[in-house]
């Protein structure tokens, strides 16, 4: 997220909740990872008996099969589903005036229900197909129809240069070399004069 015009941030969409950037980037849309039950621990709510709160367990091979553990795992999916999209909108409303969505994707295709597809499937429909070094870039543009706003402060005044001190136009001093001959069987180090340079006493 780009604020102002010599700072960038990089915050997650859950830190840029109630923000605004004239530019917004969102580099990782390709994956759907979540830890919402650490450990693969699953609740079973609809085969908790009465009287026995938080009834969770530990799936192992074999028991994907049995509806507890099935309507358990489909419960966990649809919930962070519907949290990813909640958090896409909150991503997607956050520029003012550019919102770049990219990914990266390695051997395996991203899943259809990351937030590139899901954004690239409404680009498909209500944008345009341009392409930049050989590249498919999808783009919904609009004009702009307010006029440009008056910068608040003066920016090249403030970004002038300071004058270097002295000590930075000075030549750094040559730091003496310090030779220690090796010696096992000396076990005190041994004393140095005023250049730094090791003397045997």
């Amino acid at each position: 997220m780009e604020q102002g015009r010599n700072e960038v941030r990089v915050m997650t969409v859950h830190g840029a909740k109630g923000l605004e950037a004239p530019i917004v980037f969102l580099p990782d849309t390709c994956t759907t990872k979540s830890a919402s039950m650490p450990g693969g621990l699953l609740p079973l709510a609809s085969a908790t008996p009465d009287g026995i709160d938080d009834l969770v367990v530990w799936p192992v091979k074999g028991m994907s099969t049995l509806a507890p553990v099935d309507i358990a795992k489909k419960a966990i999916a649809r919930s962070e589903t519907e949290e990813r999209n909640r958090l896409l909108y909150v991503a997607l409303t956050r520029a003012r005036d550019r919102l770049y969505v990219a990914g990266f994707r390695g051997d395996r295709e991203p899943p259809g229900d990351c937030w590139y597809r899901l954004v690239e499937s409404a680009v498909r429909q209500n944008g345009e197909t341009i392409e930049r070094d050989g590249r498919e870039i999808l783009r919904i543009a609009s004009p702009q129809t307010a006029p440009p706003e008056k910068p608040k402060h003066d920016l090249a005044r403030e970004a002038a240069p300071l004058a270097l001190p002295d000590w930075a136009l000075r030549r750094a001093t040559s730091e003496p070399q310090l030779a220690v001959p090796l010696a096992p069987s000396r076990l005190a180090p041994l004393d140095t004069d005023e250049s730094g340079e090791a003397v045997e006493t």
